[in-house]
């Protein structure tokens, strides 16, 4: 993912906004307070502009979208265990709707 925000970052800073990562950009103290600044919108306007060009919504989310599935892989017995144990506490509720009480 680092790929993907160098990449993006060079784009914003060719373009005269310097910030290392979309996250540092989203957090930034800049412009948490106070009504939106033509600067403010500049520098959204390029954040798009540099998105789009580095594809960064679509690789991002294939990066962490591999990630939850290997976490997902990695804890398959845990998982398994709970959703067992959560469908033993639900299913008494679900036959009692079920008879309509």
């Amino acid at each position: 993912m680092k790929e993907i925000f160098v990449e993006w970052s060079v784009c914003t800073q060719a373009r005269g906004y310097v910030c290392d990562s979309p996250l540092d950009s989203m957090g930034s103290a800049e412009f948490a307070e106070g009504r939106m600044t033509s600067h403010e919108k500049a520098v959204a306007q390029r954040d798009i502009v540099c998105k789009k060009k580095v594809d960064l919504v679509t690789r991002w989310n294939a990066v962490e979208s591999d990630m939850q599935a290997r976490m997902i892989n990695d804890n398959k017995a845990v998982l398994d265990r709970f959703l067992s144990l959560q469908t033993a506490k639900v299913e008494p509720a679900r036959k009692l709707l079920a008879e309509g009480g």
